[in-house]
């Protein structure tokens, strides 16, 4: 099995494929790093507080800190929907170049063929790695573990069709393949369980790890915890120009779908459900509290030795259809010739045009944008996936 530098996904994983020599030679005399890659739904760069033209009420300091000491991507392609993005980050393929991942059964089943759709965390296992997958499972009904997974504690959406709304809880939680009821707020057991693995449970001591956290939040209903519900209630939201179009040389389909409509006052109503623009923009904020405070606390537990943090958000909620990507990689903080970090964000542009990207000397590519952060623009090149 080859494991190649050039992936759909170069940008998010691009860090990860630069230490491939040191993650995958059999024959690594050195450390080799932990690896956290924390995956959220649903929102888009304007509601990460870090970057240019950010919502006013946007608060994201934990992921903000990773940027403030990394490298932030700004530009790249990918389909963004729930189970495309995920078989994409697992695969490196686009979407379309998938083979026999399908929708199958009662929404939203799916299937695929292991044989013929392989999953990179397997290479990691074949070469000495444990890994692990915590929270959302949206890639087919079997979600691999003992074959891609050491542990797993997931919700598997696909597998559970009556459970399939409940993106923030009570919900069927498969953990090493036992099915159990888990009440409570979903975002946060994801992240307990998480840091959980980090400090050495359900692991084995001194063997390098791979854990992927998937958080729902903020898909809809983009329920926020308690302790953040109404925070952001009195914070001002601003109105997208051409939120209700008209939007010249677009498809008609695009009007035929249009999710929201303009009241008297002025201010935005989305058709299926009441709520104002407003609303939703303060609603989704105050879910992504939580889903911020869990790349904290993660990355807290991590420490700065021997570590890999990504952080990685994919939306097609509000405004934007993008992905968000940010990545804090391991180093000693003595040596910054030997320090890598990253920061990402892969944008799908409105015309649904899919590209590729790929990163190379990573470290080498080092430049600020206006907002002071550290940025890179991703060099185009054609992926080619696990083979």
């Amino acid at each position: 099995m080859e494991f190649r530098h050039r992936l759909l996904v170069g940008p998010i994983l691009a860090g990860i494929c630069s230490l491939a020599p040191v993650v995958l030679a059999a024959d690594s005399g050195g450390p080799r790093p932990n690896i956290l890659f924390i995956f959220a739904d649903d929102h888009s760069p304007r509601t990460v507080s870090c970057y240019p033209g950010a919502y006013a009420m946007a608060r994201t300091p934990n992921i903000d800190r990773l940027a403030a000491a990394g490298i932030r991507f700004r530009a790249a392609y990918f389909g963004s929907w729930c189970m495309p993005s995920r078989a994409s980050l697992l695969t490196g393929l686009h979407p379309h170049a998938i083979e026999s991942m399908r929708m199958e059964g009662a929404y939203p089943g799916s299937t695929y063929d292991p044989a013929r759709c392989r999953f990179w965390p397997s290479a990691f296992r074949q070469h000495g790695y444990q890994t692990a997958q915590i929270g959302k499972w949206h890639t087919g009904t079997d979600a691999g573990y003992g074959r891609d997974w050491d542990h797993q504690r997931v919700w598997n959406r696909p597998a559970v069709p009556e459970n399939a709304g409940k993106y923030y809880g009570p919900q069927r939680i498969d953990t090493n393949g036992k099915r159990e009821w888990v009440e409570g707020y979903a975002t946060d057991h994801y992240t307990n369980w998480a840091c959980e693995y980090i400090r050495g449970e359900n692991r084995e001591a001194g063997k390098p790890w791979y854990l992927w956290v998937c958080y729902g939040g903020v898909h809809k209903p983009a329920i926020p915890a308690a302790r953040h519900r109404g925070r952001l209630r009195h914070a001002a939201a601003q109105l997208p120009a051409d939120i209700v179009g008209p939007r010249p040389g677009k498809p008609a389909y695009l009007q035929d779908t249009q999710a929201w409509q303009l009241r008297a006052d002025g201010e935005a109503v989305w058709k299926r459900g009441g709520k104002t623009h407003s609303q939703w923009l303060q609603q989704t904020h105050e879910c992504l509290a939580a889903v911020d405070e869990g790349v904290g606390q993660s990355g807290h537990g991590i420490g700065r030795r021997g570590r890999h943090q990504i952080y990685c958000g994919r939306g097609v909620a509000v405004g934007d259809q993008v992905m968000v990507c940010v990545e804090e990689q391991f180093g000693d903080l003595d040596r910054a010739s030997a320090q890598v970090e990253v920061v990402a964000v892969l944008r799908r542009n409105r015309a649904g045009a899919l590209g590729v990207g790929e990163i190379k000397e990573v470290g080498a590519i080092r430049r600020h944008d206006d907002s002071g952060v550290p940025a890179v623009d991703p060099v185009i090149g054609p992926g080619s996936g696990l083979r």
